[in-house]
């Protein structure tokens, strides 16, 4: 008998003690108000404070102004050395030599002014100087710069046509983007060091000399739940020395940010983007991201480059579902205030290099390529 009543206090216990971890389960997920589905860009992620610059496809460059003249295509032969498996990247160097980062076959590739390949440096694996998920590459002044999503930064000395590893630093975060100016060298992603200034940031500054971190910039989706954050702050990111540029892929903004007050200079806003609908919804009490797609197009923010001193070049992907042909779009920004143009050419290949007399681009459907072209517009 005396062990039935000591069983029957202990269940009794537990009974209240499940009762009162209920309640303060549901309260706080009321407080939180986590059972909600919620569609973004909410509306504190859409600048509301701020006058945005509108970028539309009417005010436009095509190719009878836009004169283009492809010079050499490479990819398109048999030759094992001239098979590419995912471009990701391309630099030129000041002597003319373009560099190549192939996520697909993870190596660096180097071609001399001539288009001549020169150098095959595969670097696949985890110890220094070698990646695993080579993101994107950046050049400047004889340093080469490539990220991987395993958190690493690798630099790399080049020079005459020779590729040499020379330092790297471990991430705090997955690099999504890389961008230089003349000194610094930055990158996209969510740190998560809880209480420091570059936790609530999306683009941390190192210096090109030792990688050193030194400052950030940029804040992330704003959202009460991890999950969101880190899945709705990626995106590209262009950088000058007196601002950065960068944009959350799925939604229609472009933002300059002074790196001398951290201030916000200028948001534009892309009138015709055709982005995927986002939720974050609830099934059993866990929240998750959900992607749809509206109508029969997709359209992402990709890619954001560097063109001459007073200019920027915005691109987006859009996907059409019933062709299957994917193209970019791309835009060109004064870094000053915003104003754009449309570049209504090449709409089938993305720009991975520009400058004021070549342009340099990648094919976005069949086998891969990588077009050399001449132009000569002025910016």
């Amino acid at each position: 008998m005396k062990f039935m009543n000591l069983k029957l206090s202990f269940l009794l216990f537990l009974l209240l003690l499940n009762l009162g971890c209920s309640d303060k389960t549901q309260k706080s997920q009321e407080s939180s108000g986590s059972n909600i589905d919620v569609t973004h860009p909410t509306e504190e992620n859409t600048y509301p404070d701020i006058d945005k610059v509108s970028i539309t496809r009417e005010v436009s460059i095509d190719s009878s102004v836009f004169n283009i003249e492809l010079i050499e295509t490479l990819g398109d032969t048999d030759s094992n050395d001239d098979i590419f498996g995912e471009i990701v990247g391309v630099a030129l160097s000041e002597n003319g030599s373009i560099i190549v980062l192939d996520a697909g076959i993870k190596e660096i590739r180097i071609y001399n002014k001539s288009l001549e390949l020169i150098s095959r440096n595969l670097q696949e694996g985890k110890g220094p100087g070698e990646f695993q998920h080579p993101e994107s590459i950046a050049y400047n002044n004889k340093n080469v710069f490539v990220i991987d999503r395993f958190l690493k930064l690798n630099k790399y000395r080049l020079e005459n046509g020779v590729l040499d590893f020379t330092k790297f630093e471990i991430l705090k975060y997955t690099p999504e983007s890389i961008c230089l100016n003349s000194d610094g060298v930055f990158l996209r992603g969510i740190r998560y060091d809880a209480g420091s200034e570059a936790g609530t940031k999306i683009i941390h500054k190192y210096s090109q000399k030792n990688l050193e971190y030194s400052s950030s910039y940029g804040d992330h989706y704003k959202s009460d739940l991890p999950l969101t954050v880190n899945q709705l702050s990626d995106g590209p990111i262009g950088c000058s020395d007196e601002s950065v540029f960068y944009a959350h892929e799925y939604f229609p903004y472009v933002v300059s940010q002074s790196l001398a007050t951290n201030e916000i200079e200028w948001v534009a806003e892309l009138s015709s983007f055709e982005g995927l609908e986002i939720t974050t919804e609830y099934e059993g009490g866990r929240p998750a991201v959900v992607q749809s797609i509206k109508g029969n197009v997709t359209e992402f923010i990709s890619r954001i480059l560097d063109v001459g001193p007073n200019h920027i070049l915005v691109q987006s992907e859009y996907r059409n579902r019933k062709t299957r042909v994917l193209e970019a779009k791309k835009y060109v920004l004064e870094k000053a205030t915003g104003e754009a143009v449309y570049l209504d050419v090449l709409p089938g290949e993305m720009i991975q290099y520009i400058d004021a007399e070549k342009i340099i681009t990648s094919t976005l459907n069949g086998e891969p390529h990588l077009k050399i072209y001449h132009h000569n517009f002025q910016f």
